[in-house]
Order: C-alpha cells, then structure tokens, then sequence
C-alpha cells in the first residue's frame, strides 16, 4: 500500500518480481477481472475475497460519484515484499493487488485493504499526492475492527507514536528513522486520514477533494525534509503556500483549525483496551513492514528457516490480538522483534586463543 509504486526498492523489487508473472486460475465478477494462485488460494478463499471487492467497489462509488471504470484487474496472491497490496490508477484498466494469502500474518482484514486499494484507483491521481494514503485510509474507514476515530490521534500520541502537525502537513522539518517503524507508517497513512476525517466532517468530503490539488503542489511529499534531501531534485515544500490552502479552501487558518482538530482529538473516547489494542496493532504491523523491507535488501540470502519462524512468531502476535488478548500479544511481538533482530545483527563471537603448551621430550 505504500506510495503507488514509487522509484524505491519497494517498487523496482515489485517491478522485478511481477513482470514475469504467469497468471494461474481466474475468474471475473461485475467489475472485477480476478487472477490468483490455486496452489495459494482455494476457489472458495478467492471468491471471499471477490466479494469483498465488489463491496469496495460500491462503497467507493458512494466517496467518488462518478469517477468508477468500467473494470479493474485484480491479483489476489502477488509476489512481493514490503506492503500488503498495491493499486495503479492509471494503467488501463486499472490494476490492484492485495496478498490475501498472507493477510493472517500481516494481521490486516481483506474487506479494509481491499476498500484501500480500491480508494486509490477511485481517486486517481490524487493517490499520488501527499495525503494519497490518508486520503484511502479515511476511505477504508478501520484498522482491523477498529473504526478511524479522533481518539486514535491521542492514543497514538500517548504511545510516543506522532509526528508534530506542523511538521508533518507544512513545513517537513522533523526527524525521520533510519529504518521503517511505526510513527513513520502513521505519519503516512494515519494521521493524514484523522486529519481528513476531521476536514471532512467539518467542511464536506467535496472541499476536502477540491483542497487536496492546491496541497499537493505546496506540500509535495509526506516525508521528513531530511529524508528527502538525500534525493537529487528534492524541493522542500512551500510552507507559505501549504498554510494559505487551507485558507483558501476552508476559510480558517491553519493554526485555527489545527488546534480545532487536536481539541476533538484530546476529548476522550476508545476503551483503555482499543486504545492498547490500536497501539499494539500499530507496532505489530510496522514491525513486520520493516522486516520484510531488510529481506527485500538481502536479495534471498536471508535463511529461510529463520525467516520462516519469525512469519509464524508475527502471525501468533496476531492471532493473539484478534483474540483480544492484549498482554500475550506484546509478549510474543517482542519475541518476533526479538528474533528479526537476531537474524538483522548476529552476534558477534570471538574464538578464544589458546597457547600451545610444547609435549615434553622423554629422555
């Protein structure tokens, strides 16, 4: 789901891996012409997921009247690494994949990746924008069973699991991880869709879309100015121009309405256990993009074996969480987080040196 297929080692490993790809059984439905792997997928799984889809698809023509294509390819059991699904808008006809295989491990539902992706094919190039992820998580509307609500922003912020917001929507100026972890994912996909949210309640989902250009063009990209100043051709974004959109399209300042967003976000609401629950889903699902983003890197030189138990260690940190049981599931995240960073950093071990000891001569 990361950034539409973006020049990164994201996007050229998925390049490298799905070019290639022999399609294997199929089907198609209203909207939907659907690819995917028996040997993956059973008929039955793949028709779930179908049906899934054609819920999305009329849910999204709800968010964006008038905008829907006629069809849309869709790979149910995708080959690659670092995200759980993808969308491009503007091939024809517009294709998405999501690894429904996989989902119990990645501790996604099927019925919100599938609403996401679709989101970003509805909204077409506004999935490229800056706000192109909160733009489909606003959409998709959940986490798990969780519904997107102002409450999320103070519980993320509690969990030390937040980006300043003006730093963040307006000038870039924060300091970014050297690796993936969860305040990064949130900064990306969360916050802007709680930001959204908020927009849209407030002014209309149609100002919300109109303002997105105007953004877009000042802002340029969600990322910290510090990561993006390692690539060539990097503009930081135009602060003034970021803060005078708002303005422009929902007639207050970008001071009014942050403090505004933030009072909603502080007033309460979500059980001590969603809450915990929203936070432990949150590292849960970062950790494992992080994991497989090193794999990507190691170019299959990673063991197999060990790669193989830490999928089984997340998939049981998941399985604990949909279970609702909250201590068992931070237990065994960091047991995985455990395992990857064994395998990410072995342990160095020294020989110890001996000193040969010479036999003596017998006379």
């Amino acid at each position: 789901m990361e950034r539409r297929l973006r020049l990164s080692l994201l996007a050229l490993s998925l390049f490298l891996i799905l070019s290639p790809r022999v399609w294997g059984a199929g089907f198609s439905s209203a909207h939907f012409q659907f690819s995917y792997d028996a040997n993956q997928l059973s008929r039955g799984e793949a028709e779930s997921a179908a049906g899934d889809a054609e819920r999305a698809f009329s849910y999204n023509e709800e968010w964006f009247p008038g905008t829907a294509p006629s069809l849309i390819r869709c790979d149910l059991t995708p080959r690659f690494f670092g995200a759980t699904g993808y969308a491009q808008p503007d091939q024809r006809p517009p294709r998405v994949a999501v690894r429904i295989p996989d989902l119990g491990y990645l501790g996604l539902d099927q019925a919100y990746v599938l609403r996401h992706e679709v989101a970003h094919v509805f909204s077409g190039r506004l999935a490229s924008g800056p706000m192109g992820e909160g733009l489909a998580d606003l959409v998709a509307g959940s986490f798990g069973d969780l519904p997107l609500s102002p409450w999320w922003g103070s519980a993320l912020q509690a969990a030390g699991l937040w980006v300043d917001p003006d730093a963040l929507f307006v000038t870039g100026e924060y300091p970014a991880s050297a690796e993936l972890d969860a305040r990064q994912r949130i900064a990306s996909y969360t916050e802007p869709a709680l930001l959204l949210q908020y927009l849209a309640g407030r002014f209309g989902f149609e100002k919300v879309l109109e303002f997105l250009p105007d953004y877009g063009r000042a802002r340029r990209s969600m990322e910290s100015n510090a990561v993006g100043a390692r690539r060539r051709g990097f503009r930081r974004p135009d602060a003034d121009a970021v803060t005078k959109s708002f303005e422009k399209h929902f007639g207050r300042s970008w001071s009014d309405l942050r403090s505004d967003w933030e009072a909603k976000m502080a007033a309460g609401g979500g059980s001590e256990a969603d809450r915990r629950r929203l936070v432990i889903g949150q590292k849960t699902y970062a950790a494992i993009r992080n994991f497989e983003m090193w794999l990507i890197g190691q170019r299959g030189s990673a063991s197999r074996e060990r790669t193989a138990a830490i999928r089984e260690a997340f998939t049981s940190v998941n399985t604990a969480l949909r279970a609702k049981q909250l201590g068992e599931a931070e237990e065994r995240l960091q047991l995985a987080q455990g395992l990857v960073n064994s395998l990410k950093r072995p342990m160095m071990i020294t020989r110890a040196s001996f000193v040969a000891v010479p036999a003596s001569n017998p006379g």
